[in-house]
């Protein structure tokens, strides 16, 4: 375990991320790298990668089936290019800034959905303060009452499947940089929003702290995504 019951780390963990990083130093060995386990590697380059070499390793432990592999490259804190590949269905979900997302080389799309009643949205939370706990389950609540239903797998799995349509929206109340940052890019490329829990623009800092920041965040096309926040302001 790591800083909390709801954090595990694995062998697979460990290895996934050392062939990136040894692979990406190799190849571009002046720029920074911000990963999971290994945390920041400061670069001479304005280019950073962001891994997250095993997304969903408590599922992953448990012999679920909903993990993967994030990685998103930055130039100057913007993100460029990221990819999400979920090995247990062969699905590699890519993006480059200005070309939209694909799924295995085909063109994926949000929801059309205009309001709550007409989606499944996920939720994602952590074991963690119980003041805070309290406060998302509220939220929770508010959020059951208004959708068709909520689905969770609490990784990147619930990101991939909202980005093309299946889920309606995401809510995530535990997140750090390698989450979310490929799919803030995703979101931003299909035409819907993924933002601080309030609404506000998610902001990623890419100094030595990155890897200590936690997000809280909500997605879904532009209607979805303003419902939500409705609920979640409250």
């Amino acid at each position: 375990t790591k800083e909390s019951i709801s954090h595990v780390v694995t062998e697979a963990d460990l290895r996934s991320e050392k062939l990136a990083i040894d692979l990406i130093r190799a190849t571009f060995p002046t720029h920074g790298i911000i990963s999971e386990e290994l945390g920041t590697i400061v670069g001479e380059s304005n280019y950073s990668w962001v891994i997250d070499p095993l997304d969903g390793s408590s599922n992953f432990t448990a012999g679920l089936p909903w993990f993967g592999v994030m990685i998103c490259i930055l130039e100057g804190g913007v993100p460029l290019m990221a990819r999400h590949y979920l090995p247990q269905f062969d699905l590699m979900y890519s993006c480059i800034r200005g070309e939209g997302v694909k799924r295995n080389g085909d063109a994926i799309a949000l929801s059309e959905a205009s309001a709550l009643k007409e989606i499944l949205c996920s939720i994602g939370m952590d074991a963690g303060d119980p003041d805070e706990t309290e406060k998302q389950i509220r939220i929770l609540k508010e959020i059951v009452l208004r959708v068709r239903n909520i689905r969770a797998t609490n990784s990147l799995v619930d990101f991939c499947y909202t980005l093309e349509g299946r889920l309606g929206g995401i809510v995530n109340f535990g997140c750090k940089i390698w989450d979310i940052i490929g799919s803030a890019l995703m979101f931003e490329e299909l035409g819907g929003k993924l933002t601080e829990l309030d609404g506000k623009p998610l902001v990623f800092e890419l100094g030595p702290d990155a890897s200590r920041r936690n997000y809280q965040v909500v997605g879904g096309n532009e209607h979805i995504h303003a419902a939500l926040i409705e609920v979640t302001k409250r």
